[in-house]
Order: C-alpha cells, then sequence, then structure tokens
C-alpha cells in the first residue's frame, strides 16, 4: 500500500486524531465556535473560499487547549474536488484511491476503497465512479463497454461501520437523492447536477437551479461534438474550466472527473453541525 503525506493549506502541526463515536474519548475537551453555516446563494468561488477558511481558523482555539478536530476519510479521492471542499469546511481529510494521486493536495493512502480500514474517522465521502451511469459514458455503454457498479458495495460498507457518510453520484445512478446540487446555485459557471445520499438529515432549503446563458461544460478529454453542441459550438479553455469548477491545481483529466470544492464545503458543514449535536 502506497502511503504519502500531501500538501496541505491547513499550517497546524500535529493536529491529533480520534475516535469516532465520542467527542470527548482520550483527548481534552473543548468547545468549538458555532460558525454561520454558508447556503447555496452565497459566494463560493475560491478567492470567497479562501477568506471563509481563514475566517474559521481564527476563531478556532489554539492546539495548546485542544486537541480535537474531525477527520474525513475520502473514498474514491481522484484528485481531491471533494476532499478540498472538505477541508475547507474544517476537517482533517485524507484521501484513498485505486490509483496513485500526485496531485491530491491532502493525506493519501493508495488503496482500495472497499476494503480501507473506516476505523478512526468521523465522517465519510465516497465519490464511487459514475461511469455505469454518466451520459458521457453512454455512447461506450451502448458499444458494449461495461463499468464498475461500486454503489452498493460501498453503501453496505458504510451503512455498517455507524459513521456518518455521504455518496455523491450522477443523475441516473441508483442512489437516494437526498440532496440534488447545480454549479449555479454557488454562483459558479458551471451547471454539473449531482445527487447525494446521505445518513444523516440536512435541513437547509436550496435554491432553485440558475443555469447561466453560457455555462461552461467540464466533460472528457476536450470538448465533445455533444458538449459543443450544448454550447453553441463553442470550445471552453483549460483556464475557463478551472475557474468556472473553482479547481486550480489538477490536470484536464483530472478535472473533468471532479466535483466543485463548493458542493462538499456546503455539506461538510451540515455534516460538522450533525456531529456537534450529538
Amino acid at each position: 500500500m502506497h502511503q504519502r503525506r500531501g500538501f496541505s493549506l491547513d499550517t497546524r502541526s500535529n493536529p491529533g486524531t480520534r475516535s469516532s463515536g465520542s467527542l470527548l474519548k482520550g483527548h481534552r475537551a473543548c468547545s468549538r465556535v458555532s460558525t454561520t453555516f454558508p447556503t447555496p446563494g452565497d459566494d463560493f468561488s475560491e478567492t470567497a473560499a479562501v477568506t471563509r477558511l481563514g475566517s474559521l481558523r481564527s476563531c478556532r482555539p489554539s492546539l495548546a487547549s485542544c486537541q480535537l478536530i474531525y477527520r474525513a476519510l475520502d473514498l474514491f479521492c481522484c484528485a481531491g474536488g471533494a476532499g478540498m471542499g472538505l477541508h475547507r469546511a474544517g476537517f482533517d481529510v485524507t484521501g484513498v484511491d485505486h490509483n496513485d494521486q500526485p496531485n491530491y493536495p491532502f493525506h493519501f493512502r493508495q488503496a482500495n476503497a472497499l476494503s480501507y480500514p473506516l476505523d478512526g474517522f468521523d465522517f465519510i465521502w465516497a465519490s464511487p465512479p459514475c461511469q455505469a451511469y454518466s451520459i458521457a459514458s453512454a455512447s461506450q455503454r451502448v458499444r458494449g463497454k461495461e463499468y464498475a457498479d461500486l454503489i452498493e458495495p460501498i453503501r453496505k460498507r458504510l451503512v455498517a461501520s455507524g459513521i456518518p457518510w455521504v455518496i455523491e453520484n450522477v443523475p441516473g445512478s441508483p442512489i437516494r437523492a437526498d440532496l440534488i446540487l447545480c454549479g449555479s446555485q454557488f454562483n459558479l459557471r458551471v451547471i454539473r447536477h449531482r445527487l447525494f445520499e446521505c445518513s444523516f438529515p440536512i435541513f437547509v432549503l436550496t435554491p432553485p437551479c440558475n443555469h447561466p446563458p453560457d455555462p461552461v461544460v467540464v466533460v472528457g478529454h476536450g470538448t465533445t461534438s455533444w458538449a459543443r453542441k450544448k454550447n453553441g459550438g463553442k470550445c471552453h479553455t483549460s483556464k475557463e474550466k478551472r475557474a468556472a469548477m473553482g479547481i486550480q491545481w489538477t490536470t484536464r483529466e483530472e478535472l473533468s472527473q471532479a466535483i466543485p470544492p463548493a458542493y462538499s464545503e456546503f455539506i461538510g458543514r451540515q455534516a460538522i453541525a450533525a456531529l456537534e449535536s450529538h
């Protein structure tokens, strides 16, 4: 198993860990400062996210008085779109993927997501491969190509773990759509609808989609013919795609497999609220 610690925007050293299920087990108690959770109508640009992250850090107790931090496991992590959002929400993030991910910006383990140990984490995010259901791979499925369907086996693992979790996937996938998010809800220039099945309730009203007249399509290795048709024949540059997604550290191919960090930041803050309510 390959192990690597990636670069992290979090400047804290030796953050400490704890076992899931008990906020105080083996650690000093501390009160966490309540923050205002963002809503999809807020500004989720990369600049605004960095500002929120700095504000969140400034109101946290120092490590001298508190060693408590929530740990998130990012399964099927790819290059870290979801992981970045969880980090911005306030989690210490570890990513797991069967392929090496040299651009993943946090702790990384190259391993099988269906067998990687889940103990010691407070929250689990899973983004199993979507090719078995996505529009982008429909033509390949018609030609007879088969893709792995890992939603049911990962769901069984998560349910059995007893740890709060979320499964993310594309429309048409066999997950319970507890929440549907769109980039336009976060003032992003990308549509990118995604479904989220959550093990905890999310008590928030999301605004309806407000699709921009000229959305950026992020898919595949470039701009496919169906995407150009949808966009009036325009091919967007990699720079435009990264700006639309709020992701600057990935390759073009990695970008096409990611979700905007705004999605997981939004859900991650609701997860922290659920953890702190127990």
